[in-house]
């Protein structure tokens, strides 16, 4: 990911990254799996609702 936009070392994308974000890149992909499994259960049961499926 760092060299993909051009910073030539990894702890000096992240360090910046950090400033940016106010949290370490682990942290913010970490928090992107979260939510993006949380709205796709959400997005499932929905779906469930509208076809009838039980569970």
């Amino acid at each position: 990911m760092s060299y993909a936009c051009e910073f030539s070392s990894l702890p000096h994308f992240s360090r910046i990254f950090s400033l940016a974000y106010n949290q370490t890149p682990m942290k913010f992909k970490k928090n992107a799996r979260e939510k993006i499994i949380t709205e796709t259960k959400i997005k499932n049961r929905e779906l469930d609702a509208i076809f009838g499926v039980k569970k």
